[in-house]
């Protein structure tokens, strides 16, 4: 392998050889942001002008795809459009760069003793990647003048190292650093390339940024940046300018003519920026979100777009602001080099159902139909990824006629059902020709697809991305005959369908009609055909799909609980349901950064998911080894820089041993404990952005159980304990007694053959009786409360709130001191309680029954 390496490493020119080395200053399994690789490459001078047209940054793209094309790198994302947005290097490719890099002296990586072997060795390119930090203050005793590129990828660096220091350095890269004593840059005079990416914490750009000449990149991408200070216009070299819509640009951004790039700019926060920005002769990049709108402002948005005659790529981004100012019937706009444009919802354009249940279809869109502008006049445009609400037959037609479009993202809000189902290629019918002649990607989202691929359809395409609801697609168009086996170029075909309102023999339909037409095409594509969302589905039906019994079997001893936590970042959930969990990796200081956790399914396969939240932090790594399982996750939600609620502590306990904590306890606790052995926690759901915010959890019944499982309990040590003595079928009544705190709590209940018990009160007399009694068709799904001290107890219950499927009932007491919750997403009810009592409730726990049937249909439940 290393033979293979080494000729595919001295048969690159001799300008593309850095460029490979420059990947050994990245740690291990690292994902690269390619964008950032090239320029990193350009601000390092290994990308060198051409007499041809390319700029640099095209040029450097040629180098980028030169090391796809030898595999020395891995594509890890690639966007709808086809183009790779990260990558990363395999681990024996990566060791052998990295050995031929220091071989030659080329980089230091801090922890190898090939570079400490020589006190005096001069230092090109520092990667500090998991340093300690007497390693990285050691290091600042060292010759530091001829250092161009300083890469720190760990918080122990914290920026020791005085960048005064560093009297040559071209390339700056603080990627989730802790640190943020940045005052200092403006000594560097010879930067070229500064990131601060990922850092989380507020970071105050110096003002004698202005005196960095020769910066090209500045990317603030990700980083709690305050306002940028007005020296900022004073790079005249800038030319690309990453920051985040929540920064605020300084007035006269228009005199920075060499700017090529700018993303991503809030039109609401900079309401006077559009003006400047058409200033921008040179602009090639340009992404705006408008997520406010003012309409004084429309004249000044379309003025400046027009005056931008060198954009390549437009990115806008709006959420719950009409476009339509756009359209360009009183406008004309004819971007003749335009390359690129997007106009979507979100930012991450790719499979919708990775988005939340209720915003997939989203009925709002930033275009109520395709512009004007979009048309013959656009000959350069080749990716174009639009949501509208509506497509008529003459806007494909437009998009059909495109002539060097490649590639097209297309979201229809709803189905043109007057006009039928639109025929793209050569049938018999009257109005059924479009062309279409260069696509080669095309990704289509519509609730009911109304597409139809005839003869000559799209000669080029190679991947087919299809998204639909198979109920409305039914009901507006019928069947789903969609011509696939006529695409005679096809190499893969992905269909996502939404199977919530459908009957099972609507579903196995569209499914055998795709089947079906894959199998006919002459090019015998692969198909990957995933159904969303089958457990909402209607059961009272005669027709079964055949793995509704499969998934009720898996589901069968699976109940969700919680989250605990805060509701921000984005939502994640796994979609294949876990049956035993293998390992949990945590990244945390003084939070948890991030978490991820591979287990097992019913079938024996392993999956992976994750990792949820940021990239900093120190990693842990716990491995359950059978017959080890996991029964207690604990841990704080506490509030840290900007984020109010977020995981700052967890701790796991299996039946053999403990681990943690991890990050550090603050804030308000929780702490989900399975009494017996009768259960494990074999998953997680949660929240997460740049941390983890929530976290909740999967229960899997062992074997020999009857269903019920004990949790908790809540409270302090007083009292004396309390259980049942007969296992509890259904909870019937709940009476509680409280005042300032819970005095006492009374339940009935009946067992499995029907015969009802009184258990209780558990506590003293005193407080205020209030009775609540379940319906026949309601249950119990969650328990919340608080425990403090009260007169000279340590710990009592002070408040309780009971919600059902129906209703909430409380909260009975005044609430006083730490609060817990436990929440019940699905497949499980609260049947009876146990505790702790005295002159008061001192403690309470729960026993849950596991019942298949009482599923809630929440938003956050994703599997499958």
């Amino acid at each position: 392998m290393r033979w293979i390496l080494s000729l595919s490493y001295y048969d690159l020119p001799p300008e593309q050889k850095p460029c490979m080395l420059y990947l050994s200053l990245f740690p291990e399994d690292h994902i690269i942001e390619t964008d950032d690789l090239i320029w990193r490459w350009i601000g390092e001078g290994f990308v060198h002008a051409k007499r041809d047209s390319r700029n640099l940054y095209e040029l450097g793209e040629g180098y980028f795809s030169e090391l796809v094309s030898r595999s020395i790198v891995q594509p890890v994302h690639v966007d709808t459009h086809g183009k790779i947005q990260s990558c990363r290097v395999h681990d024996i490719v990566l060791e052998f760069i990295t050995s031929l890099s220091l071989e030659e002296n080329f980089v230091t990586i801090n922890g190898h003793r090939t570079n400490t072997s020589e006190p005096n060795m001069v230092h090109r390119r520092l990667s500090y990647q998991d340093s300690k930090e007497e390693q990285v203050i050691s290091q600042a005793t060292n010759n530091l003048s001829h250092v161009r590129t300083l890469s720190i990828f760990c918080h122990a660096a914290d920026l020791k190292l005085p960048l005064s220091s560093f009297q040559v350095l071209r390339v700056l890269d603080l990627e989730d650093s802790r640190g943020h004593n940045i005052g200092d840059i403006s000594n560097l005079f010879h930067l070229r390339y500064l990131r601060l990416w990922g850092t989380h914490c507020t970071v105050e750009v110096p003002k004698q940024i202005g005196n960095l000449q020769l910066l090209q990149t500045l990317d603030l991408k990700r980083t709690k940046t305050r306002p940028l200070p007005s020296t900022l216009v004073q790079l005249g070299q800038l030319l690309r300018l990453c920051v985040d819509r929540q920064t605020q640009l300084p007035e006269g951004i228009g005199s920075m003519q060499s700017l090529e790039e700018l993303s991503e700019v809030d039109t609401g926060k900079n309401p006077n920026l559009m003006e400047e920005l058409g200033k921008l002769s040179k602009l090639r990049v340009l992404a705006i979100s408008i997520d406010t709108w003012d309409a004084k402002h429309k004249e000044a948005l379309l003025n400046c777009l027009c005056n931008l005659t060198e954009l390549r790529t437009l990115h806008v981004f709006s959420q719950d602001v009409s476009l339509d100012f756009m359209l360009g019937s009183d406008w004309t706009w004819a971007p003749q080099r335009l390359q690129r444009f997007t106009a979507c919802v979100h930012r991450h354009t790719g499979d919708i159902f990775r988005l939340s249940p209720s915003s997939i279809w989203s009925e709002s869109s930033p275009f109520s139909r395709l512009p004007n502008w979009i048309k013959l006049s656009l000959p350069n445009l080749s990716h174009l990824a639009i949501m509208v609400n509506t497509l008529p037959r003459k806007d494909l037609r437009v998009l059909g006629s495109l002539p060097a479009l490649r590639s097209l993202d297309l979201h229809v809000v709803k189905a043109c059902a007057r006009e039928g189902m639109e025929t793209i290629g050569s049938s018999s019918a009257d109005h059924a020709v479009v062309a279409f002649p260069c696509l080669a990607n095309f990704r289509y989202a519509s609730r009911a697809v109304g597409l139809v691929f005839r003869r000559q359809a799209m000669p080029k395409l190679q991947v087919l991305s299809l998204s639909f609801d198979v109920a409305e697609t039914k009901y507006v168009y019928g069947d789903f005959d969609l011509g696939l086996e006529n695409l005679t170029s096809l190499k893969v075909v992905d269909v996502g369908i939404d199977c919530r309102c459908a009957t099972p023999w609507e579903v196995l339909d569209a499914e055998a009609a795709i089947k079906n037409s894959v199998k006919l095409n002459p090019s015998h594509p692969t198909l990957d055909l995933r159904r969303h969302f089958v457990r909402e589905m209607p059961w009272n039906t005669t027709i079964e799909i055949p793995e509704l019994e499969t998934i009720q079997e898996e589901l069968a001893g699976l109940t969700k609980i919680g989250p605990w936590g805060g509701s921000g970042g984005t939502p994640h959930d796994i979609n294949v349901a876990p049956h035993r969990l293998e390992s949990v990796i945590i990244r945390s200081d003084r939070v948890i950064n991030s978490f991820s956790f591979s287990y097992y399914d019913h079938d024996g396969q392993m999956h992976t998911a994750g990792p949820w939240g940021g990239c900093g932090g120190s990693e842990h790594e716990i491995h359950f080894e059978h017959p080890e399982f996991l029964i207690n996750i604990s841990g704080t939600v506490g509030s840290y820089d900007a984020s109010p609620n977020i995981i700052t502590c967890l701790a796991f306990v299996t039946n053999t041993n403990r681990y943690g904590p991890y990050g550090v306890a603050r804030g308000h606790p929780f702490d989900i404990a399975i009494q017996k052995n009768d259960a494990s926690i074999v998953g997680f759901f949660g929240h997460a952005g740049w941390f983890v915010h929530s976290i909740g959890v999967y229960v899997n019944l062992r074997e020999k159980t009857d269903g019920l499982v004990k949790f908790a309990p809540w409270g302090g040590n007083g009292g004396k304990p309390e259980d049942m003595n007969v296992a509890p079928y259904r909870l019937e009544r709940i009476t509680v007694s409280s005042g300032t705190i819970i005095d006492s709590i009374e339940f009935s209940y009946t067992d499995h053959n029907g015969h009802c018990h009184t258990i209780g009160p558990w506590g003293g007399y005193g407080g205020n009786n209030d009775p609540v009694k379940l319906d026949p068709s309601e249950f119990l799904t969650g328990v919340s409360g608080s425990i403090g001290p009260f007169q000279k107890l340590p710990k009592v219950v002070t408040s309780l709130t009971f919600v059902t499927n129906a209703h909430s009932y409380g909260p009975y007491g005044e609430g006083r001191g730490t609060p817990f919750h436990f929440p019940i997403q699905s497949n499980g009810c609260i049947v009876g309680f146990f505790g702790r009592y005295g002159r008061y409730l001192d403690a309470i726990g729960v026993y849950m029954k596991h019942e298949l049937k009482m599923m809630r249909q929440d938003e956050d439940w994703a599997l499958g």
